[in-house]
């Protein structure tokens, strides 16, 4: 937590172009990273940076914080990212106008199919192995 709130006051200079923070979560399971989320929230808004949820596997058993956060990031395992509840989940935030983000994408099929469902924006690892050689290609994915 300390490194956390340490790192946002280094980079606070740059808040008005991140699009968001994410907000600390537990891999895979929904109702830890919930119970998290309201307090790491209030205090990253209190620090004026716009906030990112985390989706985990089984958000779709609990009370999503609709309001309380500026992105949808899709978080979770690879078979929740591609389950109805994810899908359903691009639609919502669409239709209320909230930012979807998906992580851990580092294919151009993956990507193209997450984009086709309404996804704003996606990262993955692949630039980091091997930059020069990878950015001609994820450019392409567009």
């Amino acid at each position: 937590e300390k490194n956390f709130f340490k790192f946002l006051k280094r980079v606070d200079y740059m808040k008005d172009d991140i699009k968001w923070v994410v907000i600390p979560d537990v891999v895979g399971d929904a109702l830890k990273t919930l119970e998290m989320f309201p307090y790491y929230n209030n205090k990253v808004k209190e620090l004026g940076w716009r906030t990112a949820f985390v989706a985990q596997d089984g958000i779709e058993m609990l009370p999503i914080p609709w309001g309380e956060f500026d992105t949808m990031f899709v978080g979770g395992s690879t078979v929740f990212k591609y389950s109805s509840i994810v899908r359903e989940l691009i639609k919502y935030c669409n239709k209320r106008g909230v930012w979807c983000h998906i992580g851990r994408i580092n294919s151009k099929k993956k990507f193209r199919y997450f984009k086709e469902l309404g996804a704003d924006s996606a990262d993955g690892t692949t630039l980091k192995f091997g930059p020069a050689k990878n950015l001609p290609g994820i450019l392409e994915w567009y």
